[in-house]
């Protein structure tokens, strides 16, 4: 009965390159894609992201002036970055759907905070508001008038992360 695999060093060498060859190739594939997601950037107008985002943009920062908009397409999807010229800035997902609110040391609307973290953070931090909140894949993060930055997980209970 014969067998595959040998020890005889002939076959390793050959086994070798055949791994070499399967990783150069999904190396070059991987490049491929990256190449048509091409990660560029490009500067939008307010019509052109998605329906949400201007929704949301014109509910809770109508006062605010736009000064740029910023598409990114990459592997993951297209995000934009909406940045107002008094330095509030927007990350919006490719639904339009909020990611990130920067209000540098202004106060985010409170419209726009989960209920619970709102609560939370009024009970706990009496004085202090929230200038940052991003989403993340297992809750979110805020950062406080205060400086201090806190973490919430998906069931809103608080984790001190400074």
């Amino acid at each position: 009965m014969s067998y595959i695999y040998s020890d005889k060093p002939v076959f390793k060498a050959i086994l070798l390159v055949f791994g070499l060859i399967v990783l150069l190739i999904a190396a070059i594939m991987v490049s491929a894609m990256a190449c048509n997601a091409d990660g560029r950037k490009e500067v939008v107008t307010i019509k052109d992201i998605p329906a949400a985002g201007q929704q949301f943009i014109s509910s809770h920062f109508a006062d605010n002036v736009v000064s740029y908009i910023i598409k990114e397409r990459d592997l993951i999807g297209t995000e934009y970055e909406v940045k107002f010229q008094n330095g509030v800035e927007i990350d919006l997902d490719g639904d339009g759907i909020w990611k990130k609110i920067d209000c540098g040391r202004g106060p985010v609307p409170e419209a726009v905070i989960p209920a619970e973290i709102l609560a939370k953070i009024n009970q706990t931090f009496p004085g202090n508001f929230i200038v940052e909140i991003k989403k993340e894949w297992r809750g979110y993060e805020v950062e406080l008038s205060s400086g201090m930055d806190l973490k919430f997980d998906s069931k809103f209970r608080m984790i001190i992360d400074d």
